[in-house]
């Protein structure tokens, strides 16, 4: 540790004064410049010859090592603030492991349903609280076997399927009529009249959500564009089943159910589809008389109808 330090500024100004001294006893060679070779000038050095002037530079240099040896107390404090630093960013890191791992079941099971959905979708079904979804696991990766397994399950086990309705029917807010109707669909239905299921269900969709979104206005409602503006305000809990199963239907209704067929192009690409649509329907473009199309427009009214119910719980509860 140094114990006596010379305070900066007498050494400068001592410095200062030893060389207005010293200048005139300084040695300087002024260059010849007539013996000048090749166009070059030999400089010479500066020579300084004073002792004391010398002394003082020595002391200049003493003193600047002496204050670099000095250590400063913010460097302390800096390290310190490191190392603090360092701690923190490693136990957030520790949490965010942790939660990331806790997080890992919720992902995977994403993914899980994800997957279904597509393959449920690829056999041309749709996922529903009436799918067999514990039958489809054994089916793997396998389409076929998918579509083969929802197809079997609900033509072997529709009175439960059709059971399984009725109880979700009976918990909508939308009114008697509606009600009426969906349960002569689903008789209808259990007696392979297929045909009468989309062709009985598009009207009273639109009726139901003449009455109970619009109030009863006559204004076309054939598109159904406020309705699907107002049901993206919605969660993936406020249907059944939610979630990715919910995104699902959700897709479905906005870029399927009630697009137009206005060219020949258009009509293919609703035709390749076993959902069915609104408009090929109700305009006789294209037939729907198998299960597999009557069972798509049940879970398409269904869920139609559980958005018109979850917008009515909104409406009410924010007045």
């Amino acid at each position: 540790m140094i114990k006596s330090v010379k305070p900066a500024s007498d050494v400068f100004k001592q410095a200062a004064a030893n060389a207005d001294a010293a200048v005139g006893k300084m040695s300087i060679t002024v260059p010849d410049f007539a013996k000048a070779r090749h166009g070059k000038i030999e400089i010479p050095k500066l020579v300084v010859a004073d002792p004391a002037m010398l002394a003082q530079v020595a002391e200049v240099q003493k003193h600047f090592k002496q204050l670099t040896a000095l250590k400063p107390a913010w460097l302390d404090e800096f390290r310190e603030s490191q190392r603090r630093l360092a701690d923190t960013l490693k136990q957030v890191g520790a949490g965010m492991r942790e939660a990331m791992e806790a997080y890992k079941p919720i992902f995977a099971e994403i993914a899980r349903t994800g997957e279904e959905c597509k393959r449920i979708e690829a056999a041309g079904w749709l996922p529903h609280y009436t799918t067999p979804f514990a039958k489809l696991t054994a089916c793997g990766d396998d389409v076929d076997a998918v579509g083969s397994a929802i197809s079997k399950h609900y033509s072997e086990e529709w009175p439960s399927v059709e059971a399984n309705f009725l109880d979700h029917l009976s918990t909508y807010d939308i009114g008697e009529e509606a009600k009426a109707t969906v349960r002569q669909v689903l008789t209808a239905h259990g007696h392979g009249l297929y045909r009468l299921t989309a062709r009985s269900l598009f009207p009273e969709i639109e009726r139901v959500v003449r009455d109970e979104i619009h109030k009863g206005s006559l204004k076309p409602i054939t598109s159904q564009s406020e309705l699907k503006e107002l049901a993206g305000r919605l969660g993936l809990q406020d249907t059944q089943p939610g979630g990715i199963y919910a995104m699902s239907l959700f897709r479905k209704f906005l870029k399927h159910l009630y697009d137009h067929a206005n060219t020949v192009e258009q009509l293919e690409a609703l035709a390749v589809d076993s959902v069915p649509n609104r408009h090929a329907s109700l305009h006789g473009l294209l037939s729907y008389a198998s299960q597999q199309n009557s069972v798509n427009a049940l879970v398409m009214t269904d869920f139609v109808f559980q958005i018109v119910c979850a917008l009515k719980r909104r409406a009410e509860g924010s007045s």
